[in-house]
């Protein structure tokens, strides 16, 4: 765990937030032992950097919501967050981002659809609905991420004026992937010590197989036939 933080510090200070991902180059392959998803054991997310943001956060302008498309992906969103919005932009609006090959597992996810078409800074935060700003994420992911933002708005709702939360939030791909393994939440407030995180949450679905490279899917188990005493041909016996 101490070596993938080290490395992604490494990244932020050479090669800037908006280059964050996993390439193919073996030594990130190195370091993305934990944030693959077979790496998942049922918590939605783990500490990153004994929970402390990476170098960079509260350089993010005061106002400014900002994200970052490259190679169709969506691949960062900053923001700084000093009010809550509310949401007032219809999801059926909201372009598809890479990925979104959308599938029905009813008595598997909680609303049936595997896939939310997910936003990195969230619109209550500011967010908009350009494809810098979209990731294909599951219903777990999103489920799970609307927790944490409703964690920092809580905050956010109770702070002075002059106080605020630097939030950065990175996908991370593996390779040319169409969809991100999880997303990095990095999130420390200023004028105030009410808010300081690093997570990284797994974008997985428990009891579904995903295939990242494309955005296809599949149960994780297919279900048995057994056969009937009329016979494996499916004729009744005379």
């Amino acid at each position: 765990m101490g070596e993938f933080a080290n490395t992604l510090g490494d990244l932020y200070d050479t090669y800037g937030p908006g280059q964050v991902y996993m390439s193919e180059d073996s030594d990130y392959y190195l370091y993305r032992r934990d944030m693959h998803s077979d790496a998942y054991e049922g918590e939605a997310y783990f500490e990153v950097n004994g929970n402390v943001p990476y170098s960079g956060i509260c350089g993010i302008p005061e106002g400014v919501c900002n994200s970052e498309l490259s190679a169709g992906r969506a691949m960062l969103g900053t923001a700084t967050v000093m009010e809550v919005f509310t949401p007032d932009i219809s999801y059926e609006e909201l372009p598809d981002p890479p990925g979104f090959v959308q599938a029905d597992y009813f008595g598997v996810t909680p609303h049936g659809a595997l896939y939310e078409k997910v936003r990195l800074v969230p619109e209550m935060f500011g967010g908009g609905s350009d494809p810098g700003n979209l990731v294909t994420g599951t219903e777990y992911l999103d489920y799970h991420l609307a927790q944490c933002w409703d964690e920092i708005a809580e905050h956010v709702d109770g702070m002075d004026d002059g106080c605020g939360v630097c939030l950065r939030v990175t996908p991370v791909y593996s390779g040319v992937d169409r969809v991100c393994a999880g997303v990095l939440v990095e999130a420390e407030s200023y004028g105030t010590d009410a808010v300081r995180m690093c997570r990284y949450y797994y974008n997985v679905q428990p009891g579904i197989r995903i295939d990242y490279s494309s955005g296809e899917s599949r149960l994780e188990a297919e279900p048995v036939v057994v056969p009937t005493e009329e016979g494996a041909d499916g004729d009744e016996e005379k």
